[in-house]
């Protein structure tokens, strides 16, 4: 259904599509007949060879088993003995993995059923989109806000003192996993919610996060829309424009975020969003979104460049020990690290340089500067960049001179939830062997960045 109300493919596409959805089926089923023939075959062997042994008849086994107190508790054994064999496993992965892992089996199971169904997703969505703006009489979000950079940049940060404030909404992990039908989601998870405990998250960085914590969940909705551009092993720059039916969906999520966050004052509550893969998306985001406003913040890039590749190793350990988390940072369009590491290549830099290997310095310090150069020389005029060290080193100064650019409602509000905001500490970070050439292009581009910042 999803694929023939595409408006995006023509007839030879939702043909293709189709066959190879048919061809996927046609496979699913022998393996599906193949699974139910074993589930058959293996016990009837077990009973034959019990039958051999002359202690009780074939006939006799079968019909015992067939009865109703038998299957019953047949049952009920297996459901304690899967329970408990999981809940170890869970509880080992939820300690490995911090609070984005801290799943049962239950959990895990409607992850995956939301992961693998985001067109159906959309399409009820759609649905939701209408109802909801006949009930608020909008059918347009105000100017949302756009967070984005390269992962470790100081984009939770900020994404957590603009939640803050209530003239944004922003997405939480109560939205998770049908993150495309949150209006949907609410209403029928409303009943069995838990309470919100706070613990640190994957990245291990001391970072607490809850049930209610805002969170970048909006890339399965990009995913939903074209789930192609993420096939490679790396990801593109996507073009600058946007379907208009892929922009309605887009503003009637934002409506459904800001209702749910903000009840009765969607119509005067701004959307934010942290989405690291934003970065691929600023000319589509400001031709869709022209008033929205796009805040990268940047770090020191030798810095930045030892913190990417410190995750990327944390990552690679924790997506080899549980199969799960790798799945959940893939569903929620996390390629950022470890096993789902797809690097973009920013103006085609994957192919030129020679910086190939992610398990060093060299690599994370080329990507960050094929990625901050393609920012600042593509689209200067449409963001608006922040230091994260200036950030942290003066937090009033910095938050006082950004919320003027943005226009806040509140701006003493803002500025002084950075109370809290202590300068960082520079790790040491060894550069012998490092490339010279390198290092001495991200120093001048860092200087670019400061000179163009938010101060």
């Amino acid at each position: 259904m999803a694929v023939m109300r595409n408006p995006a493919l023509d007839d030879d596409a939702k043909e293709a599509a189709m066959q190879a959805a048919a061809k996927a089926m046609f496979g699913l089923f022998f393996k599906l007949t193949a699974g139910l023939a074993a589930a058959l075959a293996l016990p009837m062997a077990l009973v034959w060879a019990v039958a051999q042994t002359g202690v009780v008849s074939f006939d006799h086994i079968i019909e015992v088993s067939l009865t109703w107190p038998f299957l019953l508790v047949g049952v009920g054994v297996f459901i304690v003995v899967a329970m408990l064999g999981r809940r170890p496993a869970a509880a080992r992965a939820s300690a490995a993995s911090g609070f984005e892992n801290n799943y049962g089996w239950l959990d895990r199971l409607l992850h995956r059923l939301a992961f693998s169904t985001g067109a159906l997703q959309l399409d009820f969505a759609e649905g939701e989109d209408r109802k909801l703006r006949d009930r608020i009489g909008v059918t347009q979000p105000r100017p949302p806000l756009f967070i984005t950079a390269l992962p470790r940049a100081g984009t939770t940060l900020l994404l957590d003192r603009f939640a803050e404030l209530p003239e944004f909404a922003t997405h939480t992990y109560r939205d998770m996993p049908f993150v495309l039908v949150p209006s949907l989601w609410s209403r029928i998870s409303g009943g069995f919610q838990q309470e919100d405990v706070k613990r640190e998250r994957a990245h291990g960085d001391g970072m607490l996060v809850g049930l209610d914590s805002p969170e970048a969940f909006e890339e399965m909705i990009w995913h939903a829309f074209a789930p192609e551009l993420y096939s490679s092993a790396q990801l593109k720059v996507w073009p600058d424009a946007l379907p208009a039916e892929q922009r309605d969906r887009l503003a009637g999520h934002m409506l459904q975020i800001a209702e749910l966050r903000r009840p009765g004052a969607a119509a005067t509550t701004r959307y934010a969003s942290k989405n690291n893969l934003n970065i691929v998306r600023i000319g589509l985001l400001a031709q869709a979104f022209p008033d929205a406003d796009i805040v990268v913040p940047f770090r020191e890039p030798v810095q930045h460049a030892a913190s990417l590749l410190r995750q990327h190793q944390n990552f690679l350990t924790v997506h080899a020990r549980d199969d799960f988390t790798r799945t959940y940072m893939a569903g929620v369009g996390h390629f950022d690290f470890g096993a789902n590491l797809k690097p973009v290549d920013f103006d085609g830099w994957l192919l030129t340089t020679t910086h190939r290997d992610p398990l060093t310095l060299d690599f994370w310090l080329a990507y960050w500067v094929a990625a901050y150069t393609h920012l600042l020389e593509q689209h200067r005029s449409r963001i608006i960049l922040v230091g994260h060290e200036a950030l942290c080193a003066n937090p009033t100064q910095v938050m006082t001179a950004l919320a003027a650019k943005l226009k806040l409602s509140d701006p003493a509000a803002f500025v002084a939830s950075g109370a809290d905001i202590r300068d960082s500490t520079a790790r040491r970070v060894p550069t012998e062997g490092v490339d010279p050439a390198l290092l001495a292009a991200a120093s001048a581009l860092y200087k670019r960045l400061l000179a163009a910042a938010t101060t």
